[in-house]
């Protein structure tokens, strides 16, 4: 979700997105992806501009359309489901406070306080060939150490300038420890954990683990660093399986990097409370041995963590990572307590978007599945391009031939129309309807026919076909 380069503030750097041109403009992760159903959907997430931008319009810019092309405009970007991040941006600077945001995208909770001070496993590399790991002082002068601990024998250490990488042998872990001297070491065990100092696990100065990382698969790189937790290293068919272990209250919040931290203090106090009762909910579930173990992604499938970069981000002189550091310390009453969305004295799974149509959905029209604290409310906070300047309003064109295909139309004459038949409650399509000029019929679900294009969001308000 963006090529590698310092990250702006709340920015992920991640292959594949387009980065940003100003420095303090930062881009916005779109909601979680979980389902109530138990079959796991993974839906668009997005993270749009959402600071710096200021003008008299309400809606967006259209841009020229080419007339030999269709033409599909719409508004928002996700799903839909919960709370609206431009709503609660909305909401922040128009004075409202974090916890009167939250209830208002999540209908007969309570927003209270309960103990969070809880491990949880997240999958931060999926299917390796090969994680380079290396410790990296948190201050300057400091001394960073980090063990690496065998299933069988004894632990290897590792200090400034020292490398290790890991990559799959059979079915254990062979790693190669090449040390700041030249020197090398190599052992071949079934199972690593990685520990640094600074951490519940060893005491001492404070260190970061640089984590490399490259998938089975692919060329791309993926680079990473954390300050807490503990990493567990597993073969899991013939791949390597890296997860964290994590404390939820002092460590997994500080690395997540779902809204921008130069966002108003009570939006991101918003952010901190959902993200914490999402996480809640997934750490108490069992973990899941295809991932190492883990309970949660680190990307678009559960919550966006990336550790280091969200905590330590700095531009120029602003800390930007202490913003987001206290509104998280903020919504913690105590050292082991979070304030979180409680629905019938629970935590809730509190799925989030980057924005809607003007008005949140029904879970049930997006996952088939009811939940009764997630019911459509009022979000205008979208549809104001002064807040949400790409996704207030947008379009998107495809050629005549590739919406036929969509449709399934395939009696090759041309597309006589193009029609949304239904739409729900909030205004997103539920069913579309195309015609061709010799007479085929072909209806859509409105989800699919969302997926199938790529389009940012259920929320179409036109289809317009080429004269």
């Amino acid at each position: 979700m963006v090529p590698a380069a310092r990250p702006t503030p709340g920015r992920v750097v991640r292959a594949g997105r387009v980065g940003l041109a100003v420095p303090l403009l930062a881009t916005l992760l779109a909601g979680t992806v979980s389902a109530p159903a138990s079959a796991e959907i993974v839906l668009p997430r997005e993270r749009p501009v959402g600071e710096g931008i200021s003008g008299p319009s309400t809606s967006a810019p259209r841009p020229a359309t080419n007339p030999g092309l269709v033409t599909i405009a719409g508004s928002g970007y996700g799903h839909g489901v919960g709370l609206s991040q431009y709503g609660a941006l909305g909401m922040a600077r128009a004075g409202t406070g974090a916890e009167q945001i939250v209830q208002h995208y999540y209908t007969s909770v309570a927003v209270t306080g309960v103990r969070d001070a809880v491990d949880i496993r997240v999958n931060v590399v999926h299917r390796g060939r090969s994680v380079v790991l290396r410790p990296i002082g948190i201050n300057a002068g400091t001394v960073p150490q980090a063990r690496l601990v065998p299933s069988t024998g004894t632990p290897i250490l590792l200090g400034p300038g020292d490398v290790a990488t890991a990559t799959p042998s059979g079915t254990a872990i062979s790693i190669v420890v090449v040390r700041g001297s030249g020197a090398r070491v190599q052992r071949t065990v079934s199972g690593w954990s990685v520990e640094w100092t600074g951490t519940a696990a060893w005491s001492g100065p404070a260190t970061r683990l640089a984590v490399g990382s490259r998938a089975v698969g692919s060329s791309a790189v993926k680079e990473r660093s954390y300050r807490w937790g503990r990493l567990a290293l597993t073969n899991v068919s013939k791949a390597i399986e890296a997860v964290t272990t994590v404390d939820l209250h002092s460590g997994y919040l500080r690395g997540l990097a779902e809204m921008p931290s130069s966002w108003p203090t009570e939006a991101l106090r918003a952010q901190a409370i959902i993200a914490r009762s999402y996480a809640l909910v997934a750490a108490g579930k069992a973990p899941r041995a295809d991932c190492g173990g883990c309970q949660v992604w680190d990307d678009q499938r559960s919550q966006m963590y990336v550790g280091w970069a969200k905590e330590g981000e700095r531009v120029g002189s602003t800390d930007y990572g202490a913003r987001w550091i206290a509104a998280v310390t903020s919504t913690s009453p105590t050292s082991t307590t979070g304030i979180a969305v409680l629905y019938q004295g629970k935590p809730v799974q509190t799925f989030y978007a980057s924005s809607t149509g003007g008005r949140t959905r029904d879970p049930k029209l997006v996952w088939g599945g009811s939940v009764p604290y997630l019911r459509p409310v009022a979000d205008p906070w979208s549809l104001d391009s002064t807040l949400n300047p790409r996704y207030a309003a947008w379009t998107r064109t495809f050629s005549p031939a590739t919406l036929a295909r969509t449709m399934g139309i395939s009696d090759g004459s041309p597309l006589a129309s193009v029609t949304v038949t239904a739409r729900d409650a909030a205004g997103a399509i539920t069913q579309v309807r195309a015609t061709s000029r010799s007479g085929q019929v072909r209806t859509l679900a409105g989800e699919s026919f969302r997926s199938r294009l790529g389009l940012p969001s259920s929320w179409v308000t036109s289809v317009r076909l080429p004269t």
